[in-house]
């Protein structure tokens, strides 16, 4: 029953930002940064669209992918008593997963750790000509 509760908050959650616009921003190795872009988040995923300072739209859809929250067994012991106990992940993780593409041949492959309450996300792109980006999702 809690966990239908749970999901239920999610995409109450998800719903409320589905006509939501956010802020992503590449942080790149080198001074051209940072670079700003938007996000359109809806159930499930997010579309994205940014200019790199090249001119260059790169755009492309990230999906949301939600960590394993399957339930723990376990025995503990309390007092010299036995009982059996049980777990489950609700610390509220998920990620985007996905790669843009832009119209002068850039793809970048994102990976970003979310909270699932806030939906604030950090972590990394890697474009196929090498660089790296640290990603802030607001």
């Amino acid at each position: 029953m809690k966990k239908s509760y749970y999901t239920l908050f999610i995409f109450y959650i998800l719903l409320l930002c589905s006509a939501c616009t956010s802020k992503i921003i590449l942080i790149p190795p080198d001074e051209n940064g940072p670079i700003e872009g938007s996000v359109q988040r809806s159930v499930g995923e997010a579309s994205v669209s940014i200019i790199m300072p090249t001119g260059e739209n790169v755009k492309g859809t990230l999906i949301w992918v939600e960590l394993d929250k399957s339930p723990v067994v376990g025995v503990a012991n309390i007092d010299r008593k036995t009982a059996t106990v049980m777990g489950g992940n609700v610390g509220g993780n998920a990620m985007y997963i996905g790669t843009l593409v832009g119209d002068k041949g850039t793809k970048l492959k994102m990976e970003l750790i979310c909270n699932s309450f806030t939906v604030k996300c950090t972590g990394v792109a890697v474009s196929n000509d090498g660089k790296t980006y640290n990603v802030i999702l607001k």
